[in-house]
């Protein structure tokens, strides 16, 4: 149960990383001027928010 842990919590600190990323050009592949505005700060905070859980899972441990 533990592998599946460390599998499920490197997928979400890659999914949070790829989300704050493609948030962050997000401007630049649709050829506007890049602009943070309350959406994008929104969609960091998000990404933030589950990199901080794929990290809790990665530690977690299921000792029986």
């Amino acid at each position: 149960m533990a592998l599946v842990n460390k599998i499920k919590g490197i997928l979400l600190v890659i999914l949070g990383i790829t989300w704050i990323s493609f948030i962050y050009n997000f401007d630049a592949l649709t050829g506007k001027p890049r602009a943070l505005g309350i959406k994008a700060i929104l969609g960091f905070i998000i990404g933030i928010i589950v990199v901080i859980n794929g990290m809790r899972i990665y530690r977690r441990n299921n000792a029986k």
